[in-house]
């Protein structure tokens, strides 16, 4: 399969997730939370070596960072880590450190991390499958493996498919059904680009597969903001994504869902 090195190596794909996901402080609170949440099911104790796989420009590593630990951040765009070693000056010497490779060759040795944190990135890559076995790998025994996706069983992912058979032949991407989920395959630039809404149960088998016990599983959020841009919609997404995670809603019925698993001893 493709690893679509050139699509992701493009800068403005990278400014289209900042311009989404960065700068509304409510929704970086969110964010804060999340991972809060997804450390404390970890369990760790002092400090630990973390993978940040899919960093961009680093913003969750310097979040692992805060928390105390040190972090290797990887991407496969070097123009994107560019950015995310000039944005991690400040952070304290020897805490991060970045590193340019595609997650389906990792550089790393096998049980090298403590922990290994991906989010919203193997929803990206075609051959997602062999990239979460490199993920697993390089876990240490009784390390753990923090993985967020979206959920293909979701409410959203429900109401998405439905007004797609509705739309019929208008919908701007391909849908694709595969074991792993539901692949939209579009372009980016003239360059080919998926988003996958994850089959969940098919990724705990593949962590169980790779020698992972369930760990904890979670929802982070039940509407999509990069559908809405702007304005007082937007605001109302991330407050109402605010008041599902604060719920607990179940992770079945949420769109964003967090999946832990530890490696046997």
């Amino acid at each position: 399969m493709p690893e679509l090195k050139e699509t992701y190596a493009d800068p403005q794909i990278h400014q289209r997730w900042e311009d989404v996901y960065r700068g509304n402080r409510r929704l970086d609170r969110l964010t804060d939370a999340i991972l809060a949440r997804a450390l404390a099911r970890v369990g760790l104790t002092g400090d630990a070596l973390f993978l940040d796989a899919g960093c961009g420009i680093g913003a969750h590593t310097r979040r692992i960072a805060g928390h105390g630990h040190r972090c290797v951040g990887v991407d496969i765009s070097p123009h994107v880590l560019r950015q995310a070693v000039r944005q991690s000056s400040s952070v304290r010497a020897g805490r991060i450190c970045y590193a340019a490779s595609a997650l389906e060759r990792l550089p790393f040795d096998r049980a090298t991390f403590d922990v290994v944190h991906c989010r919203g990135v193997l929803m990206h890559i075609p051959d997602w499958g062999k990239a979460l076995d490199n993920l697993c790998e390089v876990v240490k025994p009784g390390g753990c493996i923090i993985i967020i996706e979206n959920n293909d069983r979701s409410l959203f992912a429900r109401a998405l498919l439905a007004a797609r058979a509705v739309a019929g032949g208008r919908a701007h991407s391909r849908m694709v059904r595969t074991p792993g989920g539901v692949e939209f395959w579009s372009q980016e630039n003239g360059r080919p680009f998926v988003v996958r809404m994850a089959n969940i149960g098919e990724l705990i088998r593949r962590l169980g597969a790779n020698g992972f016990e369930a760990r904890g599983r979670f929802g982070t959020s039940v509407l999509d903001v990069e559908r809405i841009r702007a304005g007082w919609p937007r605001a109302a997404v991330i407050g109402l994504n605010h008041a599902a995670f604060a719920m607990g809603l179940p992770a079945g019925l949420c769109k964003g869902n967090v999946v832990i698993g530890r490696r046997r001893a």
